[in-house]
């Protein structure tokens, strides 16, 4: 997610000084729909959105329809065509509603069906753990975890599915890979309150005894 978030500051962020409002008005419409295809994409796996995507959409929109504004506001007539990229003739009176109000159209609820879907994954994620009874802490670890893409191992290493976490006072999950230092997370438990958190690095996958 994090890389997500650099790519797409490095995506959208535009000069606030142009040659000319034209100039202002394109970059603005293309800041626009390039946002705007990032939501289109993200909208049929909104659980993995990051939480202000909408919130930044409106703020796009917003930036397009005062370039808008501001050139017709200079005298610009709606009906004249603006330049974008050297090559495409684009008439400023169709700026606003196919580029501006669609992204802000879009973008006005998003934020909203992000947190819907994020919701109705961790009520997924969490289902089989609380149908093995977890509840508290060990419930909160066993779904961030599983959220997170990691599994939850036991002592020795074994692979636990929701009863035997339920059931097992320590649990552990490893972080890292072969280019990495592996580290193994200890979190020891009673009943399902967490009672402590312990780390140890290794600098190869730790043997199956280390799990203890």
């Amino acid at each position: 997610m994090t890389r997500s978030i650099i790519l797409a500051a490095v995506l959208f962020t535009t000069s606030t000084v142009h040659a000319s409002p034209e100039e202002d008005v394109a970059e603005a419409m293309k800041a626009a729909d390039r946002y705007r295809g990032v939501l289109e994409i993200k909208v049929d796996d909104a659980a993995s959105a990051s939480d202000d995507l909408g919130k930044h959409g409106l703020e796009y929109a917003q930036a397009c329809s005062t370039a808008v504004d501001r050139m017709i506001a200079g005298g610009a007539n709606a009906k004249s065509e603006i330049l974008v990229d050297g090559y495409k003739k684009v008439v400023l009176a169709t700026v606003k509603p196919e580029h501006c109000d669609k992204l802000a159209a879009l973008a006005k609820d998003f934020d909203a069906k992000v947190q819907a879907a994020k919701q109705a994954r961790a009520e997924k994620l969490a289902a089989p753990f609380k149908a093995a009874g977890l509840t508290g802490d060990k419930l909160a670890f066993a779904i961030r975890v599983t959220e997170a893409d990691y599994d939850i191992y036991g002592a020795g290493g074994t692979i636990l599915k929701p009863a035997a976490v339920k059931a097992a006072m320590v649990l552990f999950i490893l972080t890292g890979d072969r280019d990495h230092d592996w580290v193994l997370h200890r979190y020891a438990f009673k009943g399902d309150a967490q009672v402590s958190r312990t780390e140890q690095t290794f600098i190869v996958r730790p043997a199956p005894s280390k799990f203890r």
